[in-house]
């Protein structure tokens, strides 16, 4: 049976017929493709990362079960007082759009992938266009936005980034990130890119980080060309890169040639006013294991001028200083600021925050009392031909946190027939799944029944970081008690850095301390994935996902303040219906069965992240939500697409966007807010 459910694998490979792109050096230039001219046939095509299960990539990360096993002995549960929440949304008005889609995903590609791992960035600034642009990039596809959501232009990433599709011999595109730069006016987005053999279409173990960077002459992201830029993370000394001696696939298949090889994932970025910050999580590629974070840096400027060459600084080997619990560097994200106010002192500083909860970072408990200041000082070397930059690090004493559990959904556990959850539902009957989703020779769903699932919560790494008003200032999921209820909820936190010591030489000093930090949860319903932004006043926002068993999965904010949370949870875009992707359900599973047979866990999937952006005193905010609710009948007499999503713009060369495709129907928001 499991050679039958894994015929959507086998059918990716027969597809896959053009040789994959060959690398470019840190300075090569990326020539554009047009964009997609025609919807790729119906076939039920899952992307290579979410066939593999216990095998990384596909992990992600080694507290993927988000609290199932752990004792979370290390500190209490937080009881939090919830923040009330009601419908009404607080977006500018004309500025709150539906983003990328599962449709477009699908669409473009050929193939299905969850989550859409969201980032977003934006300007108003008049050099960037009429009325600004809003850039949006996902798994798989890229975005350009005018501000009012009119679609200017949409591709695969494939295509953005100059390679051939997945389909035609590319490789595989992942957890995608922006950034605008308001000093030089350039545009940033940065890929994990994973190299898939061109015969077999499994992963080669080559991969490495791919940078977008717009031209210098058209800071328009919808006209613009762009140059790539591309450093190895292998890191088994191909092509340069250091060998940290990740472990050899016990197993390894046909076309993997480089079995000993690690994965740079989860790529996150920010920068200062010399740097451009690059941090990755180092697994081995093929087992288990997990190395440390990995910080790159690289000159801003120079990318931003297209140079024909920048070096980059690559520090490895990440500890946390004066931490015992779970030392080892873990998601590192670096902070990004509001217009153009950098930290100048110690000739020019960069901040991260971590956490320490996974057990990535060393801690077995899966709960901590204490995350991490990072800072790289004398980033204005970057501009030379020879950096010199000093890395240091200190735990701070914080509020206590946690890896969440699952998310409910209305009705989750259940087959309730009040609901519209038509994979699932067709997943469990007989004659609908030969018709749509079976394999050859499969007659049902081995797994069955089906009931409607969870939503994967996060673990408890770092989100998106903004230092602002002389301030660092983050958040992370955690789990929590409201209610008497334990959910996942959202830790916050503002840090004030204390420098010492001299120029360049500068490090994070003993007086550094979380200043303020609290929670915010919600009465029945879990909030996830959070994305903080603040303005040079630390005047912000905070977008996040909302769901629970009276809510379906729906886009929702919080306005900040310098003393925390201010009001109520918006509900930015309210959910229209369950997830009802193919990562819910147990034959989809990417995981072994039991040892006689039993049913393999499905694994969840959501977020990885959202994304928030100042703009001019303004904050932008991205967030995954369900914006369709579709019947088993209408799904299945229109092959799952649902009819059109009257609430978007038309895709150029594609015409009106549909409400879903058939093994799936994320959708993304994006709004802007006044703080």
């Amino acid at each position: 049976m499991p050679s039958n459910r894994l015929w959507r694998a086998v059918l990716v490979l027969s597809l896959v017929t053009a040789a994959a792109a060959a690398l470019v050096s840190v300075a090569g230039a990326s020539g554009l493709q047009s964009s997609a001219s025609s919807a790729l046939p119906e076939t039920n095509i899952i992307d290579p990362l979410s066939r593999r299960g216990e095998e990384s990539p596909a992990n992600r990360s080694e507290s993927q079960q988000h609290g199932k096993s752990k004792k979370h002995n290390g500190v209490a549960t937080p009881v939090v007082t919830p923040t009330p929440f009601d419908a009404v949304s607080n977006a500018v008005p004309g500025q709150s759009f539906e983003g990328l889609s599962m449709w477009d995903q699908r669409t473009l590609n050929g193939f299905y992938l969850e989550p859409p791992d969201q980032g977003m960035c934006a300007s108003t600034n008049a050099s960037v266009g009429a009325g600004g642009r809003v850039v949006e990039a996902v798994n798989d596809v890229f975005a350009a936005y005018n501000t009012a959501g009119t679609t200017l232009k949409e591709q695969t990433l494939n295509q953005f980034f100059g390679y051939p599709d997945v389909l035609a011999g590319g490789p595989e595109l992942t957890d995608p990130s922006c950034y605008y730069d308001e000093e030089t006016g350039a545009w940033f987005v940065v890929v994990l890119t994973l190299e898939l053999d061109p015969d077999t279409g499994n992963f080669t173990g080559e991969n490495h980080l791919d940078i977008n960077v717009s031209n210098p002459a058209n800071h328009d992201p919808s006209t613009t060309t762009w140059k790539r830029y591309t450093i190895d993370t292998t890191d088994n000394g191909n092509h340069g890169s250091p060998n940290h001696g990740c472990g050899l696939d016990p197993n390894p298949r046909a076309g993997e040639s480089m079995p000993d090889a690690c994965i740079g994932d989860y790529p996150h970025i920010g920068a200062d006013r010399y740097g451009f910050y690059i941090t990755t999580n180092e697994y081995p590629f093929f087992t288990d294991g997990f190395n440390s974070a990995q910080i790159y840096a690289l000159s801003k400027h120079k990318l931003a001028a297209n140079a024909s060459s920048v070096p980059w600084v690559q520090f490895a080997n990440t500890k946390l200083a004066t931490e015992k619990r779970g030392p080892t560097g873990f998601t590192i994200w670096p902070a990004v600021v509001p217009g153009q106010a950098y930290d100048n002192d110690n000739g020019g500083t960069e901040f991260f925050l971590s956490s320490d909860a996974a057990e990535e970072a060393g801690n077995s408990t899966g709960s901590s009392d204490t995350i991490g200041l990072w800072a790289i000082t004398n980033s204005s070397s970057l501009d030379t031909a020879h950096p010199d930059l000093n890395l240091s690090s200190r735990a701070l004493s914080s509020e206590p946190y946690g890896v969440p559990p699952l998310s409910d959904q209305p009705s989750s556990g259940t087959q309730d027939p009040s609901q519209n959850w038509p994979l699932g539902q067709c997943l469990n009957i007989d004659a609908c799944f030969q018709t749509f989703l079976s394999a050859p020779g499969e007659t049902e769903d081995p797994y069955k029944p089906e009931v409607i699932g969870q939503l994967d919560s996060n673990d408890s790494r770092m989100q998106q970081v903004y230092y602002a008003n002389g301030k660092v200032w983050g958040a992370l999921d955690t789990r929590m008690s409201v209610g008497g209820k334990e959910q996942a909820g959202i830790a916050w936190f503002v840090v004030k850095p204390s420098m010492i010591g001299q120029g360049g030489g500068g490090k994070v000093g003993p007086q550094s301390a979380v200043v303020n930090q609290g929670y915010i949860g919600a009465v029945n319903a879990n909030v996830t994935y959070p994305a903080l932004a603040v303005t040079t006043a630390g005047q912000g926002a905070m977008a996040f996902s909302l769901v629970g068993p009276a809510n379906y999965p729906s886009a929702a904010d919080v306005k900040f303040g310098n003393s925390g949370p201010v009001g109520t949870i918006h509900m930015t875009a309210p959910g229209l219906g369950l997830q009802d992707g193919f990562s819910e359900y147990k034959y989809y599973s990417p995981f072994a069965p039991g040892p006689n047979g039993e049913a393999p866990p499905p694994r969840p999937r959501w977020g990885d992240y959202g994304a928030a952006d100042e703009d001019n005193g303004t904050i932008w905010i991205a967030s995954e939500e369900i914006h369709n609710n579709c019947n088993l009948s209408t799904w299945a007499a229109t092959t799952g697409h649902c009819g059109p999503q009257a609430d978007r713009s038309p895709v150029p060369g594609f015409g009106q966007p549909e409400a879903r495709r058939l093994l799936g129907n994320w959708n993304t928001h994006i709004a802007r807010i006044t703080p």
